[in-house]
């Protein structure tokens, strides 16, 4: 696509230029060289339409086609402008415009469709789109709310999901197991425990026991003190395997 104006010439630009510039490269199909401003049109080309009301299907003549299009031509001026405008800056707007106009054939025919090639929708998409939900009654058109039968469809599917258990069926899970290899262990009472402790004291034996407070005392330390970095309380600098050769 040929480019209409290098960065460095849109610089130098007043903000009524570069409003011309963009809208003459709608009709050209060319790139303005511009972004900023071919924003501020597309953007104000689509209000116009919507202000009014007015949609392309209504086949409005030229003299309605000209107010929308003056119209965005000036909000899209001042929007760009921030308020530094020439005095003359809207007599010379129109000025340009009727001479353009005038000289290119099929002018609105043209850039309207160049508009919608450029962006993908037409020149009056926000019009028709708000002339739609008027038209029913203020709701989006597109928007369809769900009817009591599905509604009473998506609860039956919700149920299925969930079992009276309430085991997840679709996934294959439960609450109380996240994982098929996961399993949760029975509940020991205190007795049970202190049964199993009892046994466990036992196997070892009491001459453990006595080792092992001994090593204990000799370290000035309680069972308290030993966390599990601390392998029970053996530290590699205190406790060294002797080399006996290869194990068998």
């Amino acid at each position: 696509m040929a480019k209409m104006m290098k960065k460095n010439q849109i610089e130098n630009l007043s903000p009524e230029s570069r409003i011309k510039n963009s809208y003459e490269s709608l009709y050209y199909r060319a790139d303005s060289g511009d972004p900023e401003a071919d924003t501020i049109v597309r953007e104000e080309m689509q209000r116009s339409f919507r202000r009014r009301g007015v949609v392309l299907a209504d086949n409005p003549d030229d003299v309605i086609l000209k107010t929308l299009m003056v119209d965005a031509y000036k909000k899209s001026t001042k929007e760009l402008s921030a308020g530094n405008l020439s005095p003359n800056w809207e007599k010379n707007l129109l000025r340009d415009f009727d001479t353009f106009t005038k000289n290119h054939p099929s002018f609105y025919t043209t850039t309207f469709d160049s508009y919608e090639n450029r962006y993908g929708v037409p020149v009056d998409f926000s019009a028709d789109y708000e002339r739609m939900i008027k038209e029913n009654d203020g709701t989006d058109p597109f928007r369809v709310e769900p009817t009591e039968a599905d509604l009473d469809a998506m609860q039956r599917d919700w149920y299925k999901q969930f079992s009276r258990r309430g085991e997840m069926k679709a996934a294959g899970l439960s609450y109380t197991k996240h994982a098929p290899e996961v399993k949760t262990p029975p509940r020991r009472s205190y007795q049970q425990i202190k049964q199993e402790e009892a046994a466990a004291q036992e196997v070892k034996g009491q001459k453990y026991d006595k080792q092992y407070d001994l090593y204990i005392k000799s370290r000035k330390r309680t069972y308290q003190k030993t966390t599990a970095g601390d392998d029970y309380g053996f530290d590699e600098q205190d406790y060294e395997l002797e080399d006996d050769g290869p194990e068998l």
